[in-house]
């Protein structure tokens, strides 16, 4: 079941010159080193294309395959990251800005059931308690 949809932002230092853009573009990423998801994850491959479209070539500075490291790179000021805001709004404790990505992009999340089985009353109370706390954690 979905409940629960991220934008795309850009993830960066409280510093960074970029804070001053919303939302930033691939083009006012031109030459900023990036941190980006690993390459074949399927929102990577429609960041990639989104680059390529706009005929932007990406400096990649650091791949990784987590969005806590992603934001705590951003933090440490070794480039902008590009992730969900579904993962970038439960870092807001870090030093860092979050800024809109244009164009929109956007990632679906929700908790995965049995077709056909009726949940337990304790597996509804835990996802219930996971959308309240999802809920509190995106908002400003």
């Amino acid at each position: 079941m979905g409940w629960m949809r991220g934008r795309h932002v850009c993830v960066m230092a409280k510093n960074h010159p970029l804070t001053a853009l919303d939302p930033v573009t691939p083009k006012e990423l031109r030459g900023t080193p990036l941190i980006l998801i690993g390459r074949r994850r399927p929102t990577r491959v429609m960041l990639d294309e989104i680059f390529r479209k706009a005929g932007v070539p990406q400096k990649v500075k650091i791949e990784t395959h987590s969005n806590s490291s992603a934001c705590a790179y951003a933090a440490h000021d070794l480039g902008v990251a590009t992730i969900s805001s579904f993962f970038a709004n439960l870092h807001r404790h870090l030093p860092i800005e979050i800024r809109s990505f244009s164009p929109h992009l956007t990632q679906d999340f929700g908790v995965a059931t049995a077709a056909g089985v009726p949940l337990s009353i304790a597996a509804q109370a835990m996802i219930d308690c996971l959308k309240r706390q999802v809920a509190a954690s995106q908002q400003p």
